[in-house]
């Protein structure tokens, strides 16, 4: 996590001394928050463990279709890269489903149709790790393609409406029936969980 940290500052840092001057008055750099809804629809899961009171093997695989329903919270530090693009950072918190939330760091480029400044549409793709809010599994990762529409507020500051199409992986511990416990981490060997979920965001950003 420490060396993403460092890979995406070096980036941003580098993209933002590129950028300034060279076609704007004002610095190309840029923060915000962004907030909003996430409807994980789809949900696979596969656990293999050890189980630690009579040792034998215990293989557990299976899907579920019920909505559950989230909320998501970033911060976003970056540049715009050119009039139409720009190149940030998002460190989070999100919810993925039930009992099972994520603090995440990602990397989003956006395309701004009719100038990162005005009002219009806009797509990107985002991709990155995540980890549970206890540091306690293996990083995951997730994945957002998307698009929305931004409107202007002021000269340097503007708000998104968007809706994303979001996919993560984490590692969620595992509970056992048997024991009544969750399963230690010794004996695990696989908790992998796929999660595919749609998001209604909004964001500001200066």
């Amino acid at each position: 996590m420490k060396r993403c940290l460092l890979i995406f500052s070096l980036l941003l840092l580098s993209l933002t001394l590129q950028a300034q001057g060279e076609w704007r008055s004002r610095s190309a750099f840029r923060f915000g928050v962004e907030w909003g809804y996430s409807g994980t629809f789809y949900m696979y899961y596969h656990n293999n463990y050890i189980e630690a009171t009579d040792g034998y093997r215990v293989d557990d695989e299976g899907n579920s279709t019920s909505l559950k329903a989230n909320a998501y919270a970033t911060v976003m530090l970056g540049a715009d890269i050119s009039r139409h693009g720009n190149l940030a950072a998002y460190f989070g918190y999100s919810g993925v489903c039930r009992n099972e939330r994520l603090f995440t760091l990602a990397l989003r480029g956006s395309w701004f149709w009719n100038g990162v400044d005005n009002n219009g549409w806009f797509s990107f793709i985002e991709g990155g790790g995540g980890i549970n809010e206890y540091f306690t599994s293996k990083i995951g990762w997730h994945t957002r393609i998307g698009g929305g529409y931004r409107v202007s507020l002021s000269r340097v500051g503007n708000m998104d409406f968007n809706l994303s199409y979001r996919t993560c992986l984490s590692h969620p511990s595992i509970w056992d029936d048997w024991e009544g416990k969750y399963v230690e981490k010794r004996y695990v060997r696989r908790n992998n969980a796929l999660y595919h979920s749609l998001c209604l965001g909004i964001a500001i950003s200066f």
